[in-house]
């Protein structure tokens, strides 16, 4: 009889720590916002690869900068789940944008570019800002974004970015504009100014390169309707910029046609940056976010930065043995592949003048090391999201050199997030019940 007591005190014990670590585990669950996209969501289905333009004036090699995705791109596309196209910059030297279809991605397990589909090329590179970047007197396109019509707009619209890579003087741009989606006849209009010029908190340093658009009923309750985003992280010649991701919001649609002449200044909502004395946490010289996406999917969503984050010791000068470069400037090895995941509601906060644009950080951080191509820099690219099939679309750049062996070529891979359309479960916060019936055998 005592031994079947003892047993049952055992077996009651066992049952309540279990219970305990149950409700404590269902209590972290309970904790983590419902409406966040989390790393796990995302589902990795493979990549492609860029084509190889012929009697063309620029090529994907050492391109893929920028990214958006075009629904109604590829007409002609198969019925394989990956409707539309993508609007990307190619060659970095020659900074000008192409159209390409989007096959349906294949998964090397061997990382091995004879293994993926081929885009086909659906629109010849082009310079889509029609001569303003030259006007202008800056040397890279930052980032493209599609839009549908808003506002005062009636046709759909690409809008873009510029500036000037190395900066030392400081100078404050104008950078934003928009083109038609014919690239060999853009109809080019911009060079705007994204907040006051002159106010330093809206320095085009900081505002212009990354572009992409915003869920739009989020922006319709918090942001008055400004459809578009875009920023800049902190780079050669960094006077005005900011040490980590930034985000304004703008509307350029809202304003009637003639008031969006060379120079115009458009209202702007800042959402995030990292100034001089407040950086981003751990921020090393040569952190760089490339590329960013407003996720949504059924009642989930973050904001995404895709870019890479540097591991070692900040070095200035030439590169040494085993670092990623040999040219002059800064080093900072090992980098590893990151992908930052935001708060959509944090940044609402930042909107209502609730919180600083530099106290939010992102919730989860996504090591991607598994499905990209391991490479000494982690050199990404654009993002793009398909909203209504939820795919999102991340470049990796110099990752093929099947397709050309004397400059390596970006990929594109895919991810979808598809399961979650739908999705409007709560969190679980009632605790296991006690199991009954028990017996001691």
């Amino acid at each position: 009889m005592k031994s079947k007591s003892m047993g049952l005190i055992v077996l009651l014990g066992i049952l309540g720590c279990s219970l305990i670590q149950g409700m404590e585990a269902k209590a972290q669950t309970s904790t983590q916002p419902a409406g966040r996209i989390y790393p796990s969501d995302l589902v990795y289905k493979g990549a492609f690869r860029f084509p190889k333009t012929l009697n063309d004036v620029s090529r994907w090699g050492y391109g893929g900068q920028g990214l958006t995705y075009y629904p109604n791109g590829d007409s002609l596309s198969p019925n394989d789940g990956y409707p539309g196209s993508l609007f990307g910059i190619g060659h970095s030297q020659h900074q000008m944008v192409s159209e390409i279809s989007i096959p349906a991605p294949v998964i090397s397990l061997s990382k091995n570019a004879n293994d993926l589909p081929v885009a086909t090329s659906l629109q010849s590179f082009a310079d889509i800002t029609g001569g303003l970047r030259d006007l202008i007197g800056v040397d890279r396109l930052g980032g493209v974004a599609y839009l549908e019509p808003h506002g005062y707009q009636t046709k759909e619209k690409l809008y873009w970015t510029v500036f000037e890579y190395y900066n030392a003087a400081g100078i404050d741009y104008v950078s934003h504009g928009c083109s038609d989606l014919t690239l060999a006849d853009p109809h080019a209009q911009g060079g705007w100014h994204i907040g006051p010029k002159g106010d330093p908190e809206f320095h085009s340093m900081r505002t212009a390169d990354y572009i992409f658009d915003v869920a739009r009923d989020w922006a319709d309750k918090h942001i008055d309707g400004k459809y578009l985003v875009s920023g800049r992280v902190r780079e050669a010649g960094a006077f005005g910029s900011s040490k980590g991701p930034a985000l304004f919001a703008f509307a350029p649609y809202q304003y009637p046609p003639d008031q969006l002449s060379f120079g115009a200044e458009l209202d702007a909502v800042p959402l995030l940056y990292y100034p001089e004395d407040h950086p981003y946490p751990d921020y090393k010289a040569c952190d760089m976010w490339y590329g960013g996406a407003w996720l949504t999917v059924g009642n989930k969503s973050a904001v995404v930065f895709v870019g890479r984050k540097s591991l070692g010791e900040v070095y200035y000068g030439e590169g040494r043995p085993g670092d990623c470069s040999q040219a002059k400037g800064y080093h900072c090895g090992p980098y590893e592949a990151q992908i930052l995941f935001y708060d959509p509601e944090e940044l609402a906060q930042v909107a209502r003048g609730e919180r600083n644009p530099w106290d939010v950080v992102p919730y989860e951080i996504m090591r991607p090391k598994d499905y990209f191509w391991e490479n000494c820099g982690w050199q990404l690219g654009g993002a793009a999201f398909d909203r209504q099939n939820a795919l999102l679309y991340i470049v990796q750049g110099g990752v093929d050199t099947v397709t050309d062996p004397y400059e390596p070529y970006p990929i594109v891979h895919v991810f979808s997030l598809a399961h979650l359309a739908g999705s409007a479960s709560a969190p679980d916060t009632e605790p296991p019940a006690i199991p009954l019936g028990l017996t001691i055998r």
